[in-house]
């Protein structure tokens, strides 16, 4: 999976920090990916990615109080489904998957270099999706509800 950035030293500059931070393998899922499908009242191939931090883990300090977490979301809006497919069915079948910046549009130039391992993804599709979910943020944000 590849994050598409205008600027190449942004893009290369966001994934060393992200490196430096986790590693070469996301192995606490510290970057939360979430694939949203089937968005009400949209082409049925458009759907959401949206990046999250980790959820903070509960504990006796923090359980009742409010948290803050960055999100990121980008609505895909391909013709048809046949990369998302292939991207899911690759992923089912290795439960893994890497994560790097390219730079471009009509043939991106991608920076292996900087891969991330990741084995997280959720994948749901909009109707799923809790109001108390972080991928309602997502939804909200589009003015389309998150089912409750």
């Amino acid at each position: 999976m590849a994050f598409l950035f205008d600027n190449a030293a942004a893009g290369r500059k966001i994934f060393e920090r992200w490196r430096e931070r986790f590693g070469e393998k996301d192995v606490n899922d510290e970057i939360k990916i979430s694939i949203i499908r089937r968005l009400p009242e949209t082409n049925p191939h458009h759907y959401c990615v949206q990046v999250a931090s980790r959820y903070p883990a509960s504990s006796g300090t923090t359980a009742g109080r409010p948290v803050l977490m960055a999100t990121r979301s980008m609505t895909m809006e391909p013709a048809n489904s046949e990369n998302l497919d292939m991207f899911l069915a690759g992923f089912e079948r290795f439960q893994t998957y890497y994560l790097l910046p390219a730079v471009g549009t009509a043939n991106p130039e991608f920076f292996f270099d900087l891969a991330i391992l990741k084995r997280g993804l959720i994948v749901k599709s909009a109707a799923e999706v809790d109001e108390r979910d972080i991928e309602s943020l997502a939804l909200r944000i589009r003015g389309l509800k998150a089912s409750s």
